[in-house]
């Protein structure tokens, strides 16, 4: 025997799913007041209507829904869970809904330490769906309200936690916050032993990789700043002072956590603990030495270059009328590529000496290693190029000049000769 379907009501639902589809509130509440009383759930998933207007993101409707509910005395409703065991404060975590949170609290405080089948609570997944705002409504009315159970709400059954998920997750901003928020879960480990630190260093991608830098700038860092392996046999410093220096962005002082004396320890800068050790330490002179040798060579270049120029711009290829003066292969194309390329060479020589003069000069204090002189060396660098290989075409180009006057001259007394030989012999 077929079961009767009530058509009346399988329309009013069509109707209100439709409404929520679009987001039209007076659709769906005129459709609500018809379906009343409610039944327990709306989908195969054991979904209510409260959660359906959350999957839908329409935070106003689910609002009045939610008023609505409170107002029919409907609390069952609120802390209905889903066939996954979420409720709608679970739902609502996933997202940024923060004001229908703090209804939800406010209405049905209890649903704030409501686990799901796999036991996380609404914090855990405000955290793992990486939502800042969210997480810090739910982690302020978790430590009003329920801090004696905090690591329930902060871990899941396979003895994961929020720290480990973020970094995971690569919401790395947020997992900074949880650090600092809740230091205890640093040397906590997961189902695997792993600690949060030992799944960064798994993670490539959550670091700079250096081979994205140049050549020049992989060579300061390589022998300019001081590494672990340089430092380490040094007297005068402890091991948790050896930080990393590559990144010399200054930071405010902090107190960080530290996971073997399970304490707080005040830190000091990456930038400032670079500036120590590279006070107290020959790095700094060795540093001086190598780039003053470095200008030294590259400005005695750069003089010889500018020199070489400036000679050629007076000798002019192919030589020059006796009477005007005007250079015999003016019009030939490769005159033309020469004199511009021995210009360019003058004026980027010229140009290197100066940079490198003005590197020579520098008080080569420790400040000035950080932006100043690895940028004059990478100019210095580039012009030293261009010098180069200017003066390079403009040989080249006197090389193919030459023959070419040579010719002509040779033409001409071929030319001469044959003229003069066509001539009658005067008496």
């Amino acid at each position: 025997m077929a079961k009767y379907v009530d058509h009346e009501l399988y329309k009013n639902f069509k109707d209100m799913y439709e409404g929520l589809m679009k987001g039209d509130m007076k659709k769906v509440l005129k459709q609500y007041d018809k379906l009343v009383p409610l039944p327990d759930y709306l989908t195969v998933f054991g979904d209510t209507f409260l959660h359906i207007a959350i999957f839908m993101d329409h935070e106003d409707i689910a609002r009045e829904i939610l008023k609505r509910y409170v107002d029919n005395q409907l609390y069952d409703l609120i802390h209905q869970k889903n066939n996954l065991g979420n409720t709608v404060l679970h739902e609502v975590a996933t997202t940024n809904m923060v004001t229908l949170a703090r209804d939800l609290l406010d209405y049905a405080p209890k649903l704030l330490s409501s686990k799901n089948n796999v036991g996380e609570m609404p914090l855990f997944k405000a955290a793992y769906n990486g939502q800042h705002d969210m997480f810090d409504v739910l982690s302020l009315a978790v430590n009003l309200t329920d801090k004696d159970n905090l690591d329930q709400h902060l871990t899941s059954k396979d003895r994961t936690n929020i720290l480990h998920l973020t970094i995971l997750a690569e919401f790395f901003d947020l997992a900074f916050i949880i650090a600092r928020k809740y230091p205890h879960l640093i040397d906590k480990i997961d189902e695997a032993g792993k600690i949060g630190l030992q799944l960064l260093s798994n993670n490539p991608s959550a670091f700079l990789n250096s081979r994205n830098y140049g050549l020049l700038k992989r060579l300061i860092f390589k022998y300019c700043f001081p590494t672990f392996e340089n430092i380490k046999e040094k007297e005068g410093y402890k091991k948790e002072d050896q930080k990393d220096s590559y990144q010399l962005d200054s930071i405010e002082d902090e107190e960080l956590y530290n996971p073997k004396t399970k304490g707080y320890k005040k830190w000091p800068p990456t930038y400032n603990v670079f500036m120590r050790i590279a006070s107290g330490t020959e790095l700094l002179k060795d540093a001086q030495s190598w780039i003053k040798q470095t200008s030294e060579s590259c400005s005695t270049i750069a003089v010889f270059i500018a020199s070489v120029a400036f000679v050629a711009a007076y000798t002019i290829p192919g030589g020059s009328d006796k009477k005007t003066g005007v250079p015999i292969l003016l019009h030939n194309f490769f005159f033309t590529v020469f004199a511009v390329m021995d210009v360019l060479s003058l004026i980027s020589s010229l140009i290197l000496v100066v940079l490198f003069l003005s590197i020579l000069t520098s008080p080569f204090e420790l400040q000035d290693f950080r932006n100043s002189l690895p940028r004059k060396l990478t100019f210095g660098f580039t012009f030293l190029f261009i010098s180069v290989a200017v003066t390079m075409l403009a040989f080249a180009a006197t090389i193919i000049l030459y023959p070419l006057y040579h010719a002509f001259m040779e033409t001409m007394n071929y030319t001469w000769i044959t003229i003069k030989k066509s001539l009658p012999a005067l008496p």
